[in-house]
């Protein structure tokens, strides 16, 4: 196995034919580590031609101009199979620092002709050859540009992303603030970066990288035109630079790691792999679920809801603390940051809305895009929520049968939609469970789900229940990083199966209470809340970030 993995590796690092099997025989590569003497000044002059060819111009890195600067540099050239003349090529490097490996993803140049094919995609298999050359399965890797392209690729496949178009409210941690610093200290000349540039250690914007001194002025222009298939790539990527075609560029930092990529790349491939994987987790939980339901285990049953989301690399971050009192083990939140385990001492408790207020049961109300909603508000209320449900949930593939089963355990309350008499009955089932009980009770009022976005208009009428029992209502938001809502027209559990697509978020925010004695009437009540949904929902998504109206803005108008 040694001597195997050996000459893959020296096959890799010098020139050896890599076949691109996602290109359908059209392409392949060879690809270059540390290259020296003769080698290295052909790729100079190979890449050379090609930045002339492609924006006219030859780019400032250095390694364009001086072969002695290609030692650390790792050259991807791809090739035209009906031609044999290069179509592409990638220039990434290992760079100085020390404390851990750190690979920049570099420079990818496509020619004008061979563009639009999704080559710039293959720059990533050249990274994972790096896990030969260096042989590490898990690193650093940064990058620098201004293309949502390029923001798209590594939001896309790096883990903890910063920044990320996927998680626009997303701050830099320390390591990486620190790497980025490095890189612009030691290593400007190798990603073209202008002398006088300045990073800004907060959004991670390159002030003035593409300026005339240093820097690769010729991508502004170049820049200007070229978008993403996906809006809201675009709109990140504009709103960090300034707007398209300015001289700034995003540096970018996250972890390559080389088997969660593989799985993910392999899922994303396929449907079909995605939905029997995204089975195989339910089917391996469930033992566990019906055996806590058994012994009336609340605390378990969470805890299964806990283990489900961290095999699926699902991170919850909960920003407030809902309103609730004692029942049965309390309404627990953490603050913002990773959902710690349900002992952790980090986890306050709240038996109150607010200081002088009676404790009393209340009603939560939240936004709505699959049934996984419920088993976060569970897992931040750290027990089974009472939940109003549709009485043919059970029709929506595993997930919701499975979900049909729980709510009903715990005295969920079913209503059918379009049916008047029905839903007299769970108003009125509604207004007991708040009068009788202590425990909060939650409700979906969009009335049905969605993939993504804010909101949708808000049906009134259990907020209506509450304010004549006298009760508050905590309004609540989620957000998801990826776009894993259930429409009714989409299959549950291949829907739900994008979860393991990547590594993704759920924020989850609880804004204060709102309390009927406040309001002289219902219809002010009402709208309070739903005002407070959306305005938790905007401070969650970016909403406010990129400066478009909000969701509680539009619905005041």
């Amino acid at each position: 196995a040694a001597a195997t993995l050996l000459a893959a590796r020296r096959w890799a690092d010098n020139g050896g034919y890599l076949p691109l099997p996602g290109l359908k025989g059209r392409y392949y590569a060879r690809r270059w580590a540390s290259p020296a003497g003769p080698a290295a000044e052909r790729l100079r002059r190979l890449m050379a031609d090609m930045s002339q060819r492609t924006i006219g111009s030859v780019l400032p890195h250095r390694a364009l101009h001086d072969a002695r600067h290609m030692g650390d540099k790792i050259v991807f050239v791809v090739y035209d199979a009906r031609t044999g003349q290069p179509a592409m090529f990638h220039m990434a490097f290992k760079a100085a620092y020390v404390h851990e490996l750190v690979l920049h993803l570099g420079l990818v140049m496509v020619l004008p002709e061979h563009q639009g094919k999704h080559l710039q995609r293959v720059c990533l298999y050249n990274m994972m050859c790096c896990c030969l050359t260096y042989w590490s399965v898990d690193f650093v890797m940064t990058d620098i540009a201004d293309s949502p392209s390029n923001t798209k690729i590594v939001s896309d496949n790096m883990t903890a992303c910063y920044p990320s178009y996927r998680e626009p409210c997303r701050r830099a941690e320390g390591w990486q603030r620190d790497i980025a610093c490095f890189m612009m200290a030691h290593h400007r000349e190798d990603f073209g970066t202008a002398d006088d540039a300045s990073l800004d250690v907060d959004s991670f914007v390159v002030r003035g990288s593409n300026n005339g001194c240093g820097g690769s002025a010729a991508l502004v222009r170049h820049g200007a035109t070229r978008r993403s298939r996906t809006s809201r790539v675009n709109e990140f990527v504009e709103h960090r630079l300034g707007g398209q075609g300015t001289p700034n560029e995003i540096f970018h930092v996250g972890r390559c790691q080389l088997f969660r990529w593989a799985a993910r790349s392999a899922m994303r491939a396929s449907p079909t792999l995605k939905a029997a994987v995204c089975t195989a987790m339910f089917l391996a939980h469930m033992p566990s679920m019906f055996l806590a339901l058994a012994i009336d285990r609340v605390d378990l049953l969470v805890g299964v809801f806990r283990s489900y989301m961290r095999s699926n690399d699902v991170t919850i971050q909960v920003e407030g603390v809902p309103y609730g009192n004692g029942g049965a083990g309390g309404v627990r939140a953490a603050p913002l940051g990773g959902l710690p385990s349900p002992n952790a001492a980090t986890m306050t408790r709240r038996s109150g809305g607010a200081a002088g207020r009676p404790a009393t049961s209340c009603l939560w109300v939240s936004n709505h895009y699959s049934w996984l909603d419920y088993g976060v508000l569970c897992m931040c209320s750290n027990m089974m929520l009472r939940v109003l449900v549709k009485s043919n949930i059970a029709e929506e593939g595993l997930g919701a049968w499975l979900l049909n089963f729980v709510v009903k355990r715990f005295d969920g309350i079913p209503y059918r939609r379009g049916d008047k008499s029905s839903g007299a009955a769970a108003r009125a089932a509604l207004r007991e469970g708040l009068e009788d009980s202590t425990n909060p009770i939650l409700v979906f009022p969009e009335g049905t789900s969605q993939v993504r976005g804010e909101p949708m208009p808000l049906r009134q009428g259990s907020f209506q229940v509450a304010y004549s029992a006298g009760r508050p209502v905590q309004p609540v938001a989620l957000w998801y990083s990826e776009d894993i809502g259930l429409d009714p027209a989409t299959d549950n559990i291949g829907g739900t199966a994008n979860i393991l697509n990547r590594s993704m978020l759920v924020k989850v925010k609880f804004p204060d209470a709102v309390h009927p004695e406040d309001f002289a009437n219902s219809k002010a009540f009402c709208e309070a809340v739903e005002r407070s949904m959306r305005e938790a929902y905007d401070d969650i998504s970016g909403a406010r970030i990129y400066g478009r109206e909000s969701s509680a803005a539009a619905a005041t108008a």
